[in-house]
């Protein structure tokens, strides 16, 4: 006994160097209690602000989907100004190849037929006739050649347009999706944050009227601690004739 008196009262260094080292440990594993350890108006405070946060967020989503439906709408012109365009290449095109087909139709006949022989004979019946169709059949020729090159052209312009069509589109669903994610979590953020705000707020005026108000020093010091973690302490009651 007199062995364990004289270490508590004379603790030896090791002593003192192990309640350091606790000491240490126990305000390290405190510090992120006391960090945490915010007040309702804290937390009420906090809500408010992410709030306001969520609110602004809103009014920008909001802006950016009437972006999107003006950029649909731009998107619907340009669908149907593809859609027309190639309506009518393909009337131009049916056409041409008509054309094309009947050339080389009467070019069939004419070389099928029998070429023309110059005689001496008959110097009037010479190759004239047949020389005229053969020139006219190539004449035709090239007028198709020359009418189909714009509108071969027209056909690459149009798989241009198409692509892009398709491009913008998909885009443009990518980003309408995105829009729609991130306005309905910010809306189910912003009733959470409501629900909070009720909550804290409903325990502050829960504990109001749980007191008297004719004591607004002990409402405050019941209350008013969780509210802004402030301790309100009335000053004793001096009595009168006393220093």
């Amino acid at each position: 006994m007199e062995a364990l008196i004289r270490a508590i009262s004379h603790p030896r260094p090791e002593f003192w160097i192990k309640m350091k080292s606790t000491v240490c440990c126990l305000f390290l594993i405190l510090i992120p209690l006391i960090a945490d350890a915010e007040t309702i108006g804290d937390q009420l405070n906090h809500a408010r602000q992410q709030l306001s946060t969520d609110y602004d967020k809103r009014a920008a989503l909001v802006l950016a989907r009437s972006a999107l439906k003006s950029q649909s709408a731009t998107m619907h012109l340009a669908i149907d100004a593809y859609t027309k365009r190639k309506e009518r290449i393909s009337r131009e095109m049916i056409d041409l190849n008509a054309q094309i087909a009947q050339t080389n139709h009467e070019a069939d006949v004419h070389n099928s037929g029998r070429p023309c022989t110059f005689s001496l004979d008959n110097p009037d019946d010479s190759c004239a006739a047949y020389d005229a169709e053969t020139k006219r059949l190539e004449a035709a020729h090239a007028a198709l050649r020359k009418k189909e090159q714009p509108v071969e052209a027209e056909k690459i312009q149009l798989e241009t347009m198409r692509l892009n069509i398709t491009s913008d589109s998909e885009a443009w669903d990518a980003a309408a999706k995105k829009n729609d994610i991130d306005y309905n979590d910010n809306e189910k953020e912003i009733g959470n944050l409501k629900m909070t705000s009720g909550r804290f707020k409903q325990q502050y005026d829960d504990c109001v009227r749980s007191q008297h108000k004719d004591r607004p020093e002990k409402m405050h010091e019941v209350c008013g601690n969780p509210l802004d973690g402030n301790i309100v302490h009335p000053e004793p009651a001096v009595n009168a004739g006393q220093d």
